[in-house]
């Protein structure tokens, strides 16, 4: 009715959204190289601590080194002002950084239920979804319950390295958000 977008992710669905995903600067905003990246790997390391439950001090350090050598491997690398303009890379990516590093196998094992196990394809993917429409819906009523905190973390730090580029009124609506909360 209001020419807005109903979007429904679940296993089957084929929408998508690449948590390696960085946003582009703000057009007004000096931005040092390496600051969207470092915030990103901040973003990244909340949802593997959902999605890989409890991590050691080492298995933080380990996954903090895997998410930057993951990074360099698509070129991407705190040098870069705008990282954005680069392909990101994805889970499996991440996965197989950890499957060569020493100590890290832990770590790999858990995350292959995300990348080819189980859960694959749902956070594995390039995003193959776009803010265009006036208002959007992101429906996760389908999603597993254990799935759902990660995706909402997935869909909202998309929303709002989205959305942080111009500065204008807009309402965001959570409806589920008891689950992330858990």
């Amino acid at each position: 009715t209001v020419g807005g977008t109903y979007l429904k992710l679940s296993l089957n669905s084929d929408r998508r959204i690449n948590p390696f995903d960085l946003p582009p600067p703000i057009a007004d905003e000096i931005t040092q190289p390496g600051d969207l990246l470092r915030q990103n790997i901040i973003n990244l390391l909340g949802l593997l601590k959902l999605m890989l439950g409890d991590l050691t001090p080492t298995e933080e350090g380990l996954l903090d080194k895997a998410l930057i050598d993951t990074y360099a491997v698509k070129g991407i690398t705190m040098d870069l002002v705008d990282p954005s303009t680069r392909e990101p890379p994805t889970m499996e990516d991440l996965q197989s950084i950890l499957n060569s590093m020493e100590g890290a196998q832990s770590l790999s094992q858990r995350l292959q239920k995300y990348t080819s196990g189980t859960y694959a394809g749902i956070f594995n993917k390039s995003t193959n979804v776009e803010l265009g429409a006036g208002m959007m819906v992101f429906s996760i009523r389908d999603l597993e319950d254990s799935l759902r905190p990660i995706a909402m973390y997935i869909i909202l730090n998309y929303i709002w390295s989205r959305v942080r580029r111009e500065l204008k009124r807009r309402i965001l609506v959570i409806d589920e958000a008891w689950s992330m909360m858990q």
